[in-house]
């Protein structure tokens, strides 16, 4: 029963549908399981930046956890509440919360796992090469980064953690157009993709855009993600980069 409630909370918040998420997190309310619920709204938070808001949520989320005796979620929404989820890594479970803490710490991490677990197909096709790539990102070797996620494109559906980062070595590159395909692969796969990379794939989208000529496609990418954003936290670095890029552009 949890479960289902659970599904009908997640489809109410990924389509606005305030009504029927105000209903369903009014069932979870005082409930043993309510960190499912406070988890989902930490996620829509996060979707529309507001990164306080969702750091509470995860706190709360993980004391509801703490209680029921799953201390190991509690313990990882902890971290996440700490940490910055619009950065360019991954949480190692593929759920939605995707918290930024010590990539080459994560790396080693997995590496580990890998040596123990050597037939695990997940680790060693998408977490690993992903981490990799992420550093490389970092370092400003988009085309490593690309060949490193060549490895996880069978699986990029269930990761699109995966595109995004294509998204962004494309971009680093200067492949304007592909880039936006890429980022448009998450936009167009709103509830698959849904968390703090949604908004920040629809960015990707306009900066593609604009690098690329396109200025129309640009203003309508940058006028999404500000509208989605109306009520973000003012502070983020993200949000006043978008607002400089799109005065840049000038009036639509």
């Amino acid at each position: 029963m949890p479960d289902f409630h659970h599904i009908l909370l997640d489809v109410a918040l990924i389509q606005g549908v305030d009504a029927d998420a105000a209903r369903e997190i009014k069932w979870f309310e005082g409930r043993s399981d309510e960190h499912l619920s406070l988890g989902s709204q930490a996620v829509r938070a996060l979707v529309l930046g507001k990164r306080r808001d969702a750091a509470e949520l995860l706190k709360r989320a993980a004391d509801v956890a703490e209680r029921r005796g799953l201390r190991g979620l509690a313990e990882r929404w902890r971290q996440a509440s700490l940490a910055n989820p619009y950065g360019d890594c991954q949480d190692d479970t593929g759920d939605f919360v995707r918290a930024c803490a010590d990539i080459e710490t994560e790396l080693r991490d997995a590496e580990t796992r890998l040596k123990r677990r050597p037939d695990d197909g997940i680790l060693a096709a998408v977490r690993v090469p992903a981490r990799r790539a992420s550093i490389e990102l970092r370092r400003n070797v988009p085309a490593r980064a690309l060949e490193l996620l060549q490895a996880a494109a069978p699986f990029e559906r269930r990761y699109p953690e995966v595109v995004y980062m294509r998204g962004l070595a494309l971009l680093q590159m200067g492949r304007y157009d592909q880039a936006r395909v890429e980022f448009q692969k998450i936009v167009d796969h709103r509830g698959a993709a849904w968390g703090a990379r949604y908004p920040l794939a629809i960015l990707g989208a306009a900066r593609a855009a604009s690098r690329s000529g396109d200025i129309v496609a640009a203003q309508k990418s940058y006028d999404e993600f500000l509208r989605m954003w109306k009520d973000a936290d003012p502070d983020l670095p993200v949000l006043a980069e978008a607002k400089r890029e799109f005065a840049a552009l000038g009036a639509p």
